[in-house]
């Protein structure tokens, strides 16, 4: 694809219970001249349409191909010159925890790398706040999953020569947002056209 539609891609990972989604939206509100893509919805809503079948009642090589689908689908619909901001996973512990969950011709078009990150005391602090999911709720998972997710974003970023920002989500959630967007210098003033 070699970003032929002029993408402006950022994958933002961490792991569940960080405050991916939560503040990707806050974003949205603070800067409406975004896109914020939930990945993992959009996958399963994918795998749904495209086989019958839950995401995650699939065969892990069965879920490599839809995930490869799914992207190819994914960027062929995305619009050029909008900053994107991509709310994924790079690792499942479940699956297999060396394993990066992204395919590479997903991983090489985005522009930059963000991790989201916090304490595994917030972070099971904020699962424990959540159980409509299930999420492991140990420190020593919670360490395992943390680690797995830098590992995989790490050498994603390295390997594609891009930009890998770290940001701590243990602040309040607009300070985490502005953090994010100011990350790939976007104008972080909120747009009051609207108003």
């Amino acid at each position: 694809m070699d970003n032929e539609h002029n993408l402006f891609l950022i994958a933002v990972g961490g792991i569940r219970g960080v405050g991916k989604s939560s503040t990707l939206d806050r974003a949205l509100q603070l800067f409406p001249k975004i896109e914020v893509i939930h990945v993992g919805d959009r996958l399963k809503e994918f795998s749904v349409a495209q086989t019958g079948i839950y995401f995650f009642d699939h065969a892990d090589s069965t879920k490599d191909i839809i995930r490869e689908s799914f992207s190819i689908s994914l960027l062929e619909s995305l619009l050029g010159g909008i900053p994107t901001f991509l709310d994924l996973h790079f690792t499942d512990i479940d699956e297999e925890p060396e394993k990066s969950l992204q395919p590479n011709i997903f991983v090489k078009e985005f522009r930059h790398f963000i991790l989201l990150d916090a304490s595994d005391s917030t972070i099971l602090e904020r699962r424990r706040l959540d159980l409509s999911r299930e999420r492991h709720m140990t420190v020593n998972s919670i360490r395992h999953e943390r680690d797995s997710e830098f590992k995989a974003i790490q050498n994603a970023a390295h390997m594609h020569k891009k930009t890998l920002t770290l940001i701590d989500t243990e602040m309040d959630i607009d300070t985490v947002a502005v953090r994010i967007l100011d990350s790939i210098g976007i104008l972080t003033q909120p747009d009051k056209s609207d108003e």
